[in-house]
């Protein structure tokens, strides 16, 4: 009798954590309080070795970027009103040697007045809880204060135009898809790097595990393009290939992004036809690069 109760009891045991494992699915959405915040904090660190006529050019390049996004409010639609807005920026790259640094609270690099003048400037966007990019309003700001410095449109592509920041946010929320989710599952993200050229971006996402509210991501995409732009009133014809891996955790109870790690490599061949001798040129160019990024949820 006791060993038909054992064999009942493992049995019933196995159908209950078969009943967990089917029903261990979740559907992540964008779940958000009104008068909730979220601290980004990103730093990124480049390296990049270039070759121009013979001469090699090496760049370190390490950038913090402090991110701060406040739900404002909670649409009868049920999209959110995000207000975005730029904390800190601290910069320091060395390039053949050459040192710069640069921190928005501290200033004292002129060349850099225009970065620290967007420090505070509120983007507000609306949201839907699939994380699409409905409207946003206040980029004038950040496009006046930037002008047409090309140095710091590079440096923060997302706040030089309309398109930036749409594709800087697609980027942000592209993790979130439209199915159910469980252990195993993939779906991929398309999006577009707008800056220094068009780039398609698809990234390809993997549900790696779950623990408690925490989902655990892998993060893999390549990409590749050959485009020609106009550089110092020459045409410049441009080959990238890359790849990027990582890994991301996401909090499944708002749907919002806790950490990152990217590690990005990137290849490109630059060719030319020398101004004064007609000659051409070929410049590769190597990047190497990781962005960390923690996010802090807090009352703002």
């Amino acid at each position: 009798m006791k060993h038909k109760n054992n064999i009942r009891l493992l049995f019933a045991m196995v159908l209950v954590c078969f009943a967990l494992q089917i029903s261990a699915k979740t559907t992540l959405r964008l779940n958000l309080q009104k008068g909730s915040g979220y601290e980004m904090n990103m730093n990124m660190s480049m390296k990049m070795d270039q070759e121009v006529m013979g001469q090699q050019i090496k760049m370190d390049q390490k950038m913090n970027m402090q991110l701060i996004y406040k739900v404002a409010d909670i649409l009868p639609s049920k999209n959110y009103i995000i207000e975005y807005s730029v904390g800190q920026v601290k910069l320091d790259m060395n390039a053949n040697g050459q040192q710069v640094s640069f921190d928005s609270q501290a200033g004292g690099n002129p060349t850099f007045d225009k970065l620290k003048a967007i420090i505070g400037s509120v983007v507000k966007m609306e949201v839907t809880p699939l994380g699409k990019i409905e409207k946003i309003e206040g980029m004038d700001a950040f496009i006046q204060k930037l002008g047409d410095d090309k140095t710091m449109a590079q440096l923060v592509p997302m706040f030089s135009s309309d398109e930036g920041i749409k594709s800087f946010m697609n980027q942000t929320f592209g993790y979130i898809p439209e199915n159910e989710l469980e252990k195993g599952s993939k779906w991929s993200c398309k999006s577009q790097l707008t800056n220094p050229i068009n780039l398609d971006l698809t990234v390809n996402y993997e549900l790696a595990s779950i623990e408690g509210n925490a989902l655990n991501l892998n993060v893999t995409s390549t990409f590749n393009a050959a485009k020609q732009m106009e550089q110092m009133g020459a045409k410049v014809d441009m080959q990238i290939d890359g790849t990027q891996n990582g890994t991301m955790t996401v909090d499944a109870t708002d749907g919002w992004l806790r950490a990152q790690n990217l590690d990005q490599n990137i290849k490109m061949i630059m060719k030319m036809k020398n101004p004064q001798s007609g000659e051409e040129m070929n410049m590769p160019i190597e990047l190497k690069m990781n962005i960390e990024t923690r996010v802090v949820k807090k009352s703002l």
